[in-house]
């Protein structure tokens, strides 16, 4: 199935439709999508957390694509953000760490500027420290509580209670209450973060 007609499915008003263009879209980016990150010194574990997030957002987002055309481009490039934020949170691949652009049509081309990049990724990592403590109290409550933190990342995409409560099947009202609870089983998680900053 072409790109283009995956992203009519996925921005369809109906569920079925949605999950079916998900399914696609599974298929035609796991294989091209694991190669990427193999060859970026990423084994299959890590390759596929990179993977089911690129994934994850390229469906929160989809509202957002506007150029069918440019569709594949844009997943590549959602793809290699990914994979440099993960590259960000080890820092075992500091020396690996190459630009990587991803044209219009979505082919992908590299410049090596190792010192650059490293550079630039310690600067950000200094100034980082809360977010990144954030950012690892998130992923904890996600192991923990994984329909709670879906739901939070949700909001994260500035979803409204609405599109929500049309995710996970639940009324509005019902959606209201679960998004609040959620971020108040997510506080300890987060708690330490904060604390001593202020």
């Amino acid at each position: 199935m072409e790109f283009e007609n995956t992203l009519k499915l996925l921005q369809s008003k109906e569920h079925l439709m949605r999950e079916k263009g998900a399914n696609e879209l599974y298929k035609m980016l796991y294989q091209p999508l694991m190669g990427f990150c193999r060859q970026r010194r990423l084994n299959k574990f890590e390759a596929e957390e990179v993977i089911l997030e690129s994934l994850f957002k390229i469906c929160t987002k989809i509202d957002t694509v506007k150029e069918p055309k440019k569709f594949r481009a844009w997943c590549w490039t959602i793809a290699r953000n990914t994979l440099l934020d993960h590259f960000r949170k080890y820092k075992k691949y500091e020396n690996e760490i190459a630009e990587v652009y991803i044209d219009e049509s979505g082919r992908e081309s590299s410049r090596l500027d190792k010192i650059e990049v490293v550079t630039r990724m310690n600067k950000e990592t200094e100034k980082k420290d809360t977010d990144q403590c954030v950012h690892l109290g998130l992923q904890e409550f996600a192991k923990a509580m994984p329909e709670r933190a879906f739901v939070i990342q949700m909001k994260l995409e500035n979803l409204t209670n609405l599109k929500i409560s049309e995710r996970i099947g639940r009324t509005l009202a019902a959606t209201k209450e679960y998004v609040s609870q959620s971020y108040k089983q997510l506080g300890p998680f987060i708690k330490h973060c904060v604390e001593g900053s202020e």
